[in-house]
């Protein structure tokens, strides 16, 4: 049976556990049947359209889920997180590389009157 690996925001919903065990052959499947099991969890789980909220990220057997038709075995893990960003910071310019850095000027070295 797989074991859907629960986050603590979302434990209350779940009755404080950690992991729930779910019937599941596919990643949706094992999230419906939790979802039935414990109707709270819809909410936290799913946005306004149905969709996997997009504030979660869920990982099937250590792998960023891609797909909830993902199979899973009968000894599946499901984690479900919150989804980490970032921005993309460009690649400095080789001119910038070589560049040297600004000086701060030293405030001990400044003469008071």
């Amino acid at each position: 049976m797989p074991r859907i690996w629960v986050p603590s925001p979302m434990r209350d919903a779940v009755g404080g556990r950690a992991t729930v065990e779910v019937d599941g052959e596919t990643a949706r499947e094992a999230l419906e049947a939790l979802m039935d099991r414990f109707p709270q969890v819809r909410e936290r789980l799913l946005d306004a359209r149905g969709a996997l909220s997009p504030h979660l990220a869920v990982l099937v057997d250590g792998t960023e889920l891609e797909s909830l038709d993902t199979p899973l075995r009968p000894d599946s893990e499901l984690v479900i997180t919150p989804a980490l960003g970032g921005g993309v910071c460009p690649a400095p310019s080789p001119a910038r590389l070589r560049a040297p850095a600004a000086r701060r000027p030293d405030r001990r070295a400044r003469r008071r009157p």
